[in-house]
């Protein structure tokens, strides 16, 4: 069972609110036996299910010492695979910080994988339908906030339930002038205007119109998959 839609723009709207201050570390794909970063958190989707987002809440809540820094505000490390044009989840790292020695913190990353999905070695990601963007080539500008760092290339893959339906590597340029094209598409559709007329209810009295569409743009969610043309 999916929780409110209501729910699932706040949570995107405000986890980019946020991320917008600081750089995060990415999720990590490996496709060809090649890791790559991801600047796309395909777990978001899969806490969607009530079951599963309770039993990830009970997980965190038993791990002593569990950290959220601001590097890292969604809590977790995701590693996934691409094989035979499938989409994996291997793995979900979560970070503590032991302050048992006074002035000597001890930092340690553990894996919670198995707690969540028990003997699985690889878990199918059926759940996802979504558009993952990974950076590939050179870094060209580091800009601390979010995934905004600039990268030679993009490699962008459609997934539908789990399964890659499309792809394709773009120049950076290339890649924002299609996601700015994707964004204009999706702001003539109703979905638009349902999305900025919830999304301003919660916001009408800490930001303007203006800066409530910024966020939106920031929130590619919500329109890459259905207006991204590759």
């Amino acid at each position: 069972m999916r929780v409110e839609k209501n729910f699932i723009i706040l949570l995107l709207i405000c986890i980019n609110f946020i991320l917008c201050a600081t750089e995060q570390e990415s999720d990590y794909i490996k496709i060809d036996d090649i890791e790559h970063k991801l600047f796309t958190n395909p777990v978001y989707e899969l806490l969607q299910f009530k079951d599963f987002h309770n039993k990830y809440i009970t997980v965190i809540n038993d791990i002593k010492d569990f950290s959220i820094s601001s590097a890292c505000w969604r809590g977790y490390i995701a590693y996934f695979e691409i094989k035979n044009d499938l989409l994996y989840l291997n793995d979900i790292i979560v970070h503590t910080v032991s302050l048992e020695n006074i002035g000597r913190p001890e930092d340690r990353d553990i894996s919670i994988y198995s707690k969540l999905f028990d003997s699985q070695k690889s878990f199918f990601c059926n759940f996802y339908s979504g558009i993952l963007i990974i950076p590939t080539g050179e870094c060209i500008k580091e800009i601390y906030s979010g995934y905004d760092s600039m990268y030679e290339n993009y490699l962008i893959i459609k997934i539908r339930n789990g399964q890659v339906i499309q792809k394709k590597e773009f120049k950076y340029n290339e890649f924002e002038d299609r996601k700015s094209e994707a964004f204009k598409r999706y702001k003539l559709s109703e979905k638009y205007k349902t999305d900025f007329s919830e999304a301003k209810e919660i916001f009408t009295v800490i930001i303007s119109a203006e800066e409530l569409d910024k966020i939106l743009y920031e929130s590619d969610k919500l329109y890459l998959y259905k207006y991204f043309i590759f």
